[in-house]
């Protein structure tokens, strides 16, 4: 019945169709209602004009979207949470903040709801704020306001993009990893939002005092910013073959948890990134393929760089800073046994760009102040966690993003842009026995990317000094 008044009031009444959907949203939320029947409509309705259900990953996720809930879910519940902890008080971060977890539940409207029975369908999402004030001082520490986070990665988007014509909120991209993990990537380019495994997150909060420790006192780091970890418990969508299920096994069933990260995009920058590299320094299967290569969003490997004899370009004094910096970060990732990252690097061609062109992509950005030393105590984690006094908060702005986000070559040719991802990497068991099955797979232990930390390590730096003159 619904549907038919819609459609009758498209039909004979000659309202034009965005305007229609702007309408109905706005009368929706003004009689807070469930928007249930709003969520059939747009759904019909954005079937003419977004891909259907069965398009390939990496389009926008917009109103029916498989994904759709957990999108809202995700940026209603960061928006709370973000809100929550900003309005903690300023205060020392203390040993049990980095154990610290706030749970709250994002209710439904029901209060237009009639059937008992669509209220019994109805549910409350349950949401996961891991150690709030810790992200909260990490955002803090790269000058991150939670308004500006917000604005980001809360709902706010959402609603600008409705009223702009523009009807995705964030874009999903699958991982090109095996993993299957699934990338957010904020609307504005800024942040991205990783779905990741119960114990990737666990092993997050592991290390998330050493992680705060190592960054706080090395504000150079290259590496990953991370911004926030959640968890929330969703519906999951399942057959049940036919078969009765008690009404406790049924609700078992249809909950589960997922876990996500909030880290910031090394390639949110003012210019157009016009070559990718992930390198890990090894080199079992480090190519692309020629189909690969030919999509130059795709990012090269180390046998890649090799080839095409690519060489950051830095300079004597520049180089020496990166590598001492560099070492710092992969000393960090193997003390604590990680394994597996890799050196994102971006490469923006000068002489790619016509220099109007990039006069106005570079005006349009502004100068980012020059870098202010930090001073920290000796004794970071007495001085720090002992709740007597902070570090100073004075602005710093990284040496490798003082120059529009990134490092000129020595010849001002290239801009470099740079960072250690893929840092949640464990070498455990699971990782022993893919190294044992690959060594005999292939012969040679040492060209795999799953080896110990400290080969790792190693064999990382090496290759960096090899190609960052």
């Amino acid at each position: 019945i619904h549907i038919r008044i819609h459609v009758y009031i498209l039909t004979y009444l000659h309202i034009h169709i965005h305007i229609y959907i702007y309408i109905y949203i706005y009368i929706c939320v003004c009689v807070c209602t469930t928007c249930t029947n709003a969520r059939i409509f747009l759904t019909i309705c954005f079937s003419f004009f977004c891909s259907p259900p069965g398009s390939p990953k990496g389009l926008a996720v917009h109103f029916g979207h498989e994904n759709w809930d957990t999108v809202i879910n995700i940026m209603v519940g960061i928006r709370l949470a973000a809100g929550r902890a900003s309005s903690e008080p300023q205060r020392a971060i203390e040993r049990y903040d980095f154990v610290m977890k706030e749970k709250f539940s994002i209710l439904p409207n029901t209060g237009m709801v009639k059937s008992i029975s669509d209220r019994r369908s109805l549910f409350a999402v349950r949401f996961v704020d891991y150690a709030p004030m810790v992200f909260r001082r990490l955002r803090e520490r790269f000058h991150i306001s939670s308004e500006t986070y917000v604005r980001s990665v809360g709902p706010e988007q959402l609603l600008g993009n409705l009223l702009l014509g523009n009807l995705s909120s964030l874009s999903e991209l699958v991982s090109e990893g095996r993993s299957g993990a699934l990338f957010y990537y904020t609307a504005d380019g800024k942040f991205m939002i990783k779905t990741i495994s119960k114990s990737t997150a666990m092993f997050l909060r592991s290390i998330l005092l050493d992680y705060y420790e190592h960054v706080m006192a090395n504000p150079d780091s290259l590496l990953t910013r991370f911004f926030g970890l959640h968890a929330i418990r969703l519906k999951e969508k399942h057959r049940s073959g036919g078969a009765v299920l008690s009404p406790h096994m049924a609700a078992d069933r249809r909950m589960h948890k997922k876990y996500f990260i909030v880290m910031s995009n090394f390639f949110h920058t003012p210019v157009e990134i016009h070559r990718r590299y992930d390198l890990k320094g090894s080199t079992y299967k480090r190519q692309l393929s020629p189909d690969q290569l030919k999509d130059s969003t795709v990012a090269l490997k180390d046998l890649d760089i090799d080839r095409e004899k690519e060489q950051m370009e830095l300079g004597p004094e520049r180089r020496s800073q990166l590598l001492a910096q560099m070492q710092k970060d992969v000393e960090f990732l193997r003390v604590h046994q990680i394994i597996d990252y890799s050196l994102l690097l971006g490469i923006f061609y000068r002489g790619q760009q016509p220099d109007d062109v990039l006069a106005a992509m570079v005006s349009s950005t502004p100068t980012p102040p020059p870098p202010r030393p930090l001073s920290f105590h000796h004794n970071f984690r007495l001085h720090h966690l002992s709740g007597l006094s902070q570090p100073s908060m004075e602005p710093h702005v990284p040496f490798f993003q003082a120059e529009f986000g990134g490092m000129w070559s020595a010849d001002k040719s290239k801009l470099y842009y740079v960072g250690i991802v893929d840092i949640l990497t464990c070498w455990n068991t699971v990782k022993k026995l893919e190294h044992a099955f690959k060594t005999v797979q292939t012969g040679d232990p040492k060209s795999i990317s799953c080896v110990n930390p400290d080969y790792y390590a190693e064999r990382f730096m090496a290759f960096m000094r090899r190609h960052i003159e």
